[in-house]
């Protein structure tokens, strides 16, 4: 009964397991070992990577991993793609490989990468929205990747900071639970700059966090960064220009190797407001010749419309003015923005519809589940009470053998053996008390009562006393029976001798150590090596009633 519970108990177990073990393969040792310096030592995985050649992977799964690495190594490397051939083909890899969902979620995000950095944002928010659908809820990392970079896609393009914000604090989220604070630390300052420009929040309390987090970990780049948005806000907030350029100036003689066209414009609107036109032209200057964006460009003729007023030539200014609202007018491009809101909600939409999908396939299973269990626990339940309808029978017909044997056994008994007498009486009084007991005792405690009690009676003295009584009662039968089927073994012929003893199956399977269902199959087994075509109980009272000597 128990081997029966725990083998339905590890088919439910089993059932339940293995549909979620996937054939994960394993990976060439460089290409993990690449992808454990990619977040840290990007240029150090990128060597490593370049230096492999398809033809040094031996599997089309390394092939496609190494494909995966590549271009995400040349993403965090700034190198900009300039084909998308290699991440589809590890797209299309793991497309047919769900199990390494992991993976498949990270071949989303850097095909967005790719498409983002050839001109398509649109499709950049579509793979970064499938690869929000794609990922487990615990894959952190991924998810702040994801949010990180649709963040950037709506600041980038679309100027679209409320979103953009939106996404950065979701990000952080996701990159505390994992404490990533270089990740953390990029979230903040984005935070900060959305809140300085849509005038939601203060940005100096994300700012402050920030540029702690940058000197925890030691990046001069990230402390630049801060300290010229942090004089930029003072700029446009305060309007403190005596610590906004002290701030700045500190940046410029501090961080000389970060400077960038953002602080060459911050300092060069100090001097303009300041009406120290020369300088500010200086530095204006610094920035004409670098590649720069319409957020930059805005910069420069707003402070190009400052200075033409400061020198009263108005015209220039009101010309310099509109340029500005012109370069503003692109940055608001709301038609892109609408597409692109519209792919992130028609994502959003479908990943809602593919989440009720699953959740009705887990309710039919988890139904499916409760209904096999429920009917295992009936089957358990019928097969206890036909156990304990059994018990029951059989404590019946044993009450009533105890007393219809032993009387009949003990009346034939010709020899007034001790040993023997003693036996017969000693498991009248067993099958007594054990019947009794069996209703209320548990059965490991009567099994050892029973062995302890067999022990004790039937020993080593009582089955020779047993094997010269039979033999002398009837003319060597036990003897004969051994020497001509030498193939009987020991417990077969104490069967053969508790059965002329006219002992009942349950006390020979008491005696023996069999279970009660077992003793008709011994009897045949016994009667097939004794060559047999009646009953063993038939053919050894033929053989007493011819052999008995009394």
């Amino acid at each position: 009964m128990k081997h029966l519970v725990w083998i339905i108990v590890a088919m439910m177990v089993l059932g339940a397991v293995v549909p979620g073990c996937d054939d994960v393969p394993r990976y060439d040792g460089r290409l993990t070992a690449a992808d454990s310096l990619i977040h840290d030592h990007a240029d150090s995985a990128l060597t490593m990577l370049e230096a492999l050649a398809p033809s040094d992977l031996a599997t089309e799964g390394d092939r496609a991993y190494h494909d995966l690495l590549l271009t995400q190594a040349r993403y965090k490397c700034y190198k900009p793609a300039t084909t998308d051939s290699a991440i589809n083909r590890a797209l299309a890899y793991y497309r047919a490989h769900p199990n390494e969902r992991e993976k498949l979620t990270r071949a989303y995000i850097y095909k967005g990468t790719v498409m983002e950095e050839l001109g398509h944002p649109d499709s950049a928010m579509f793979y970064y929205k499938t690869a929000e659908a794609t990922s487990t809820p615990d894959d952190y990392a991924n998810l702040g990747q994801i949010n990180v970079r649709i963040g950037a896609l709506y600041r980038v393009n679309y100027a679209d900071f409320q979103t953009c914000y939106e996404k950065y604090e979701k990000a952080l989220h996701y990159y505390v639970a994992i404490e990533n604070k270089a990740m953390q630390q990029t979230c903040l300052y984005n935070m900060a700059m959305c809140t300085g420009i849509t005038h939601l929040g203060d940005p100096s309390k994300f700012l402050d966090e920030a540029i702690s987090l940058a000197i925890e970990l030691g990046d001069s780049s990230r402390q630049y960064d801060c300290k010229e948005l942090l004089c930029r806000q003072l700029l446009k907030h305060t309007g403190d220009r005596s610590k906004a350029k002290k701030l700045a100036m500190n940046c410029l003689h501090e961080y000389k190797n970060y400077i960038n066209s953002n602080l060459l414009l911050d300092i060069s609107l100090i001097y303009a407001k300041d009406k120290m036109i020369d300088s500010s032209k200086f530095f204006l200057h610094l920035t004409e010749n670098t590649d720069v964006s319409d957020q930059i460009r805005y910069r420069q003729y707003e402070i190009l419309s400052i200075i033409a007023r400061h020198e009263g030539d108005f015209m220039l200014s009101d010309k310099y003015n509109d340029s500005a609202k012109s370069k503003s007018e692109n940055i608001e491009n709301s038609k892109v923005k609408y597409s692109i809101k519209q792919i992130e909600n028609q994502q959003n939409s479908n990943w809602i519809q593919q989440k009720i999908k699953e959740t009705s396939t887990s309710r039919i299973f988890l139904a499916s589940f409760v209904i096999i269990t429920l009917v295992t626990l009936v089957i358990i339940v019928i097969l206890f009470m036909t156990k304990i309808h059994r018990m029951k029978a059989i404590n019946l017909e044993a009450k009533s053998e105890v007393v219809l044997t032993h009387q009949s056994l003990l009346s034939e008994i010709h020899s007034k053996n001790d040993i023997i007498t003693n036996f017969i009486a000693s498991m009248v009084d067993l099958m007594h008390s054990a019947v009794e007991a069996s209703t209320t005792m548990k059965r490991l405690a009567l099994e050892q009562r029973i062995k302890k009690t067999i022990v004790r009676v039937a020993n080593e003295d009582f089955w020779n006393e047993l094997h010269t009584y039979l033999d002398n009662s009837y003319n060597g039968l036990i003897s004969r029976l051994s020497q001509d089927h030498p193939d009987l073994k020991e417990k077969d012929i104490k069967f053969i001798e508790l059965s002329c003893c006219g002992c009942s199956y349950l006390e020979i399977a008491m005696i023996l150590g069999y279970a009660p269902n077992y003793i008709s199959r011994k009897r045949m087994i016994i009667a097939n090596k004794l060559g047999l075509t009646i009953p063993l109980d038939d053919y050894l009272k033929n053989e007493m009633s011819a052999n008995n000597k009394s």
